[in-house]
């Protein structure tokens, strides 16, 4: 029966706020420091006064045995009195309670009357032709008693309570301060939880420790996961809206064909439509693949590449496309230009740029790479441009251009700048989009 009785285990200290652990710990640690320093100063006090006393008590006794110093009752706390052989007093005084007849002599000797008070003795026979032969020479002082006896060590301790009462109040309040942002992020983090509002930070006063700069990297992290799930909203918005469009039409087409199926024109003409949008949402789930990877990347493998060789294969690789829209394609590549990247990475940038040129020209594009302070990659084209407004809109996810730059043909998921612009942050380059001259636009990489 008692095997099966189950220990509950009790961790109080587990309940207890940090601010009161720690103002415990620093204040049991304080208490036992001046505890130590009061015992010790008492003790080693104490010593030390009772060492003087004696050493002070033998040298007035022995000058005065040696008659080389005139005898006074009382020198310096010390009682002295002279006896003669038969023990009687025939010189100074004694202390009223101290009641010793018996000599002790050349040694030190304690004493306690009937009030506990504590008294050292030294007796010397006197060699002295002023106090004669036969005669004792007696000193005694009182070591009890007095502000070292009680009074002191009463002082020091009250000093002590009260020092310790100020160093923990004083203590609290730092710890409770310095610890704020602490129970604000607790809080902070409980709201979050409850209410999943990412919007929430912590107030935080100004401060350069440890304590504020927690506060700050939360607050830090707070804004990089708001700011990270308000992208993850918009692209599922944009995802489901951008595929809305493709299946209704498919939707629409297959349901079209079911009914004609007595006219293969019509029903051919469906085909191609179905193939047609499933062809388009073939490329748009790619490009969401390709974005969601880029995402997750933080690094990216790099090594030096001939960047001016790769260029130039893939232009002649695109001259056949160029031609079949007419579209005349004119360059100014550098010879021996090298970058320092991700080969595959940058090949897809080159990739998406030449393709959206190609797109949107009218009839020439233009592309350079050369080297002067920097690296710098234009591709222009010579369609109707970009508007200031676009400029700054062009990088965002599934965004398309006004209509009129648009061809009756595009089938773009708005996705292809969105890719180049994460290739180029990844690889610390940045890119700009500018007016051509006379007409179009021009996109510059600084590599």
């Amino acid at each position: 029966m008692l095997n099966k009785i189950k220990r509950i285990k009790f961790y109080p200290h587990k309940k207890v706020s940090l601010t009161f652990k720690i103002t415990l710990w620093y204040t049991t640690f304080i208490v036992l420091l001046i505890g130590s320093l009061v015992v010790g100063a008492f003790f080693v006090g104490d010593n030390v006064i009772e060492k003087n006393s004696k050493k002070k008590l033998i040298e007035e006794v022995t000058e005065i045995a040696n008659g080389s110093d005139s005898f006074t009752a009382y020198e310096d706390g010390i009682t002295l009195s002279v006896y003669d052989k038969d023990g009687n007093l025939i010189a100074g005084t004694v202390p009223k309670k101290f009641k010793v007849n018996d000599f002790s002599i050349g040694v030190t000797t304690e004493y306690k009357d009937t009030s506990n008070n504590r008294y050292i003795y030294y007796d010397l026979e006197s060699s002295s032709n002023k106090l004669g032969n036969g005669k004792y020479v007696r000193g005694v002082v009182q070591v009890s008693k007095n502000i070292t006896g009680w009074i002191l060590p009463l002082i020091i301790i009250l000093g002590s309570l009260i020092v310790i009462v100020i160093i923990m109040y004083g203590g609290y309040l730092i710890i409770k301060n310095s610890l704020k942002p602490v129970r604000d992020m607790t809080e902070t983090a409980a709201t979050i939880a409850t209410s999943n509002d990412l919007s929430k930070r912590i107030n935080i006063d100004k401060g350069s420790d440890e304590i504020h700069k927690l506060g700050s990297v939360f607050n830090e992290m707070l804004d990089s996961l708001e700011k990270s799930s308000k992208r993850e909203r918009q692209f599922s918005s944009d995802v489901s809206h951008e595929l809305r469009t493709p299946i209704s039409v498919i939707m629409a087409e297959s349901e079209y064909g079911k009914k004609h199926t007595d006219s293969l024109e019509e029903a051919k003409e469906s085909f191609e439509v179905i193939d047609r949008q499933s062809k388009r949402m073939t490329v748009m789930i790619n490009q969401i693949l390709e974005l969601a990877r880029l995402d997750s990347k933080i690094e990216i493998t790099k090594e030096e590449i001939l960047f001016s060789d790769k260029l130039k294969k893939t232009l002649k690789d695109y001259e056949i496309l160029f031609n079949n829209k007419n579209i005349k394609l004119t360059q100014d590549i550098k010879d021996n230009i090298k970058v320092f990247g991700n080969e595959i990475l940058i090949m897809r940038m080159i990739d998406n740029l030449l393709s959206n040129a190609l797109k949107y020209a009218k009839s020439e594009v233009n592309i350079v790479l050369a080297k002067k302070n920097s690296i710098i990659l234009e591709v222009a084209d010579d369609g109707i441009g970009i508007s200031d407004e676009e400029k700054v809109n062009i990088w965002n996810r599934f965004y398309k251009v006004d209509k009129s730059r648009t061809t009756t043909e595009d089938n773009s998921s708005g996705l292809g700048l969105s890719i180049t612009k994460k290739i180029i942050d990844l690889h610390n380059w940045k890119i700009g989009v500018l007016d051509n001259n006379p007409n179009g636009a021009k996109f510059v990489v600084n590599l």
